[in-house]
């Protein structure tokens, strides 16, 4: 039988929650990523790898997904809304391997007065991505009530960018680097941090299907 088929609603569920453990594979092991580079484990490097491993399964089973939908019983005025979710989730994906790259073929040097702050963007990050899947499912069973995870992902992601904005002054005021030092701890700090920010994009995706369904 076709994705999507005779109990449609159902199997859809099921695939997109299984889409979202792919993509929060991805936020799981970059956040262990950030830990473990922090402390100098050289594990580091196997994340890396399972981070594109997993963005490529996301990528085909996200394809998939989105070739079944207009075979089967989705209508098309959610089929949209539905193909729009998943491709701001799958930046979330992109967004994780890119940050995985540039640390693992960078590694920037790291200094101590930056440790804590890494980590903290990386939990922080991971506690925004927990709020995210399900909310997905609530809006993939046609409950809307996702007001209150769209505000906290908020909160976190707002978070972040504190953290981002006070690493930041420490590379350029308190650090005795050169300018090539600070600008490639710059573009770490905004690779790590804009994880985040797609997290965030996913949740007001969430929002504004839940009000265009509302006022159906």
């Amino acid at each position: 039988m076709g994705l999507f088929g005779d109990g449609g609603r159902k199997e859809l569920q099921d695939v997109m929650a299984q889409y979202c453990d792919l993509v929060g594979t991805t936020v799981i092991r970059f956040e262990e990523m950030l830990r473990e580079y922090v402390a100098g484990d050289k594990h580091f490097k196997t994340d890396s790898k399972t981070i594109h491993e997993v963005e490529s399964q996301a990528d085909a089973f996200r394809l998939e997904i989105e070739r079944h939908m207009f075979k089967a019983g989705v209508l098309p005025a959610y089929r949209q809304d539905y193909i729009t979710l998943l491709e701001t989730l799958d930046r979330i994906a992109n967004k994780a391997e890119e940050a995985a790259d540039f640390l693992y073929l960078v590694r920037p040097a790291l200094p101590p007065e930056l440790h804590q702050h890494v980590t903290d963007i990386g939990l922080a990050t991971l506690k925004a991505w927990e709020l995210l899947p399900p909310a997905v499912a609530k809006v993939i069973a046609q409950d809307f009530k996702v007001k209150k995870a769209v505000e906290a992902i908020g909160t976190l992601e707002s978070e972040v960018d504190a953290l981002q904005w006070t690493a930041t002054r420490i590379v350029y005021r308190d650090l005795p680097l050169d300018r090539c030092q600070k600008m490639e701890l710059r573009l770490f700090i905004d690779q790590i941090g804009d994880v985040s920010d797609r997290i965030e994009n996913a949740a007001d995706r969430l929002a504004v299907i839940s009000i265009k369904h509302k006022l159906a």
